[in-house]
C-alpha cells in the first residue's frame, strides 16, 4: 500500500481524482516541452475558513494498506489523545508503553508535569525500565523541571543536564541550561518500582 490515515475522533475527509497534464519546462527550465498527463488522487480535511478553537487529530500510517488501516482505525483504543489544545498536545499508545507531549506552555498533560515548553516522549519497557526523552527545540531553557507521575526505582542513566533526579512515587527530573544544547534529545534510562 502507499499508505493510510486514520482520524481518532472521526472526521470528513473529501477526495477528488483528476487527471493532470503539465510540462517539465513548467518548474524546470532543462525539463522538456513536451505534455505530461498523470491521474492523481488528492484528499483534504476541510478545517473552514478561518476556525476558532477547532482541533482535529490523525495517525499517519506510512506504506500502509487498506486492510492494516482497517484495522487501525477499527481500534479505537490503540491511541488514546491525551491533549489537544493550543498549550499542550499529547498521545499515549498503552500497547506500547508509550507517551509523547508536546508543551507549548507549562502544565499537565496525562501522567507528565512540566513548567516549562518542551517535548517529552516516555517508553516504558517489558523487562521493568523506561526511556525518558527530554528536548527544549526552543533551544532557549536555562532550566526545566519536569515530573513524571509513575513511580521509579532508581536512574540508570543520565545526560550531564539533569541537575536533580528525584525517584520513588513519582520522577522528578531537574534539568540546568538546555539552551547550548541544540535541542538534541536529552535521555533518562530509569528503573521502575
Amino acid at each position: 500500500g502507499h499508505g493510510g490515515y486514520v482520524f481518532p475522533g472521526g472526521a470528513t475527509v473529501k477526495a477528488l481524482r483528476e487527471n493532470r497534464t503539465g510540462r517539465w519546462r513548467d518548474i524546470n527550465r532543462a525539463g522538456s516541452t513536451d505534455p505530461v498527463s498523470r491521474k492523481y488522487l488528492t484528499l483534504w480535511f476541510d478545517h473552514g475558513a478561518d476556525p476558532s478553537d477547532a482541533t482535529y487529530a490523525y495517525q499517519l500510517l506510512p506504506g500502509a494498506t487498506e486492510q492494516r488501516t482497517a484495522a487501525r482505525a477499527a481500534d479505537g483504543g490503540w491511541l488514546r489523545v491525551l491533549a489537544n489544545t493550543d498549550d499542550q498536545q499529547g498521545v499515549a499508545v498503552p500497547s506500547l508503553g508509550l507517551t509523547a507531549v508536546n508543551f507549548w506552555f507549562g502544565g499537565s498533560v496525562g501522567p507528565l508535569v512540566a513548567d516549562a515548553p518542551c517535548s517529552v516522549m516516555v517508553t516504558e519497557h517489558a523487562d521493568g525500565t523506561a526511556t525518558v526523552c527530554v528536548s527544549d527545540p526552543m533551544r532557549a531553557r536555562t532550566s526545566l523541571t519536569l515530573t513524571w507521575n509513575r513511580a521509579v526505582a532508581s536512574v540508570v542513566s543520565k545526560p550531564g543536564t539533569v541537575t536533580s533526579a528525584t525517584t520513588g512515587a513519582s520522577l522528578r527530573l531537574v534539568f540546568g541550561d538546555l539552551s547550548g544544547t541544540r535541542g538534541a534529545t536529552q535521555t533518562v534510562k530509569v528503573r521502575l518500582a
